[in-house]
């Protein structure tokens, strides 16, 4: 009898120490062990690789491809917090969105000559303002576009000898290239 409740109490200190580790593990992984951010993520930066950025590719209406960059690059890039940063996709939707900016830069000097040829100096200089800002802007989404394009194929242009990255496909080489002049 007391050899069985002996047996009795080893086996539910055993199952109190599961218990306490099951939701030690639990408390201490919180929101990381759900694996639907992962697989949402994966789907959508394969989605956006493979369909996504050949259809931009051959359309022909310049602001839904510049609307498309500025929208999903966030959402892409959103889920590099639970799966690899999407550096090929993103450094083309970065890309269209730089392409958005320096259209509403242009905009904006278009403004400010015009303000200029009116002779209204204050909103001429208003106007030339927001171009600088707006250039800015475009030259900060560039850089990050080059800076993607480099970590997707693993190219550093400083490195001494310069050697050129294994390219697997047509887009590969795209990426790759509109990569470097954006650079």
């Amino acid at each position: 009898m007391i050899s069985s409740m002996v047996s009795q109490a080893r086996r539910f200190s055993a199952r109190v120490r599961q218990a306490m580790l099951g939701s030690s593990v639990l408390l201490l992984a919180g929101c990381s062990a759900n694996p639907i951010y992962t697989t949402t993520g994966i789907v959508l930066s394969n989605y956006s690789e493979s369909e996504a950025t050949p259809y931009v590719m051959q359309m022909s209406d310049p602001g839904m491809a510049c609307a498309l960059g500025e929208g999903t690059d966030p959402l892409v890039y959103s889920f590099s917090r639970v799966t690899d940063a999407p550096d090929s996709t993103g450094s083309l939707l970065m890309l269209l969105a730089a392409n958005c900016m320096e259209y509403r830069a242009w905009e904006a000097e278009l403004a400010y000559l015009r303000a200029e040829y009116r002779g209204d100096v204050p909103a001429a200089k208003d106007a030339r303002e927001v171009s600088k800002r707006l250039y800015a802007r475009t030259a900060e989404r560039r850089y990050e576009a080059f800076k993607r394009a480099m970590a997707a194929y693993d190219f550093d242009p400083a490195a001494e000898p310069l050697e050129c990255p294994f390219l697997f496909s047509d887009q590969d080489e795209l990426t790759f290239l509109l990569g470097l002049l954006t650079g």
